[in-house]
């Protein structure tokens, strides 16, 4: 499958390091990184090469690639597994160096399009919860949408995991896509209530008192140092 490109989704700014984590979820070895590559105009060893950076739509393409070579609908939960604090390059780590949720959330916020150029993350206050709404800015299929907005929600929930030491249960998740024929499968992977077809983008709605949990594991200086 080909996916469309254009200006918001041409120029080079995505790390490669997403494509290698693609990789070896699928257990492909380096002579297998080929199978990858269809409609991408890259080559193995630009893959390979730690400073090469993608488009959004090299980036997209190669996943949609994984896709289809793991014959497999819910490859968006694995690949967010993967998706660990440490796998952020210096977004994580000042998410992981943060007093608390709503300060990895701002982190996230600020960053996120310096790892994926096609992702934008708004935070509203409601009060007593905060909607955290995740942005694709670019031309998606729907099942596209579907396995990125699958990875995206799991790697926020290992980042609150993370600084919270246990599953963020209070947190409801509102996908905008239809439910897809694996959506048994979602309560494996989503710890709290969740919902289909949702009006907005792929919002978290995150009960405030859990914001401001203290992380306990938080080193200020890092904070500090990972804003610089």
């Amino acid at each position: 499958m080909t996916m469309p490109t254009g200006p918001a989704n041409s120029l080079a700014s995505n790390p490669s390091h997403y494509a290698r984590l693609i990789a070896r979820e699928l257990g492909l070895q380096a002579h297998d990184l080929g199978r990858l590559l269809p409609n991408t105009g890259l080559r193995v060893e630009q893959l390979l090469d730690e400073d090469t950076l993608l488009s959004a739509h090299q980036q997209i393409q190669l996943l949609s690639n994984a896709l289809d070579i793991s014959n497999d609908p819910a490859f968006g939960f694995r690949l967010g597994q993967r998706l660990t604090p440490a796998t952020h390059g210096a977004m994580g780590f000042l998410a992981l160096s943060s007093a608390n949720l709503f300060e990895a959330l701002q982190a996230i916020h600020l960053y996120a399009p310096t790892r994926m150029s096609f992702v934008r993350v708004e935070l509203f206050d409601r009060g007593e919860w905060l909607e955290c709404y995740v942005h694709f800015d670019v031309a998606l299929t729907d099942k596209m949408r579907r396995c990125l907005s699958e990875a995206f929600i799991m790697m926020f929930f290992e980042i609150a995991g993370s600084i919270l030491g246990r599953e963020p249960h209070e947190v409801e998740t509102f996908f905008n896509h239809s439910a897809p024929p694996h959506a048994a499968l979602y309560n494996k992977h989503i710890p709290g209530p969740y919902g289909f077809s949702a009006a907005q983008q792929l919002m978290a709605k995150i009960p405030k008192a859990l914001c401001f949990y203290p992380n306990i594991s938080a080193n200020h200086e890092n904070y500090q140092l990972g804003k610089v």
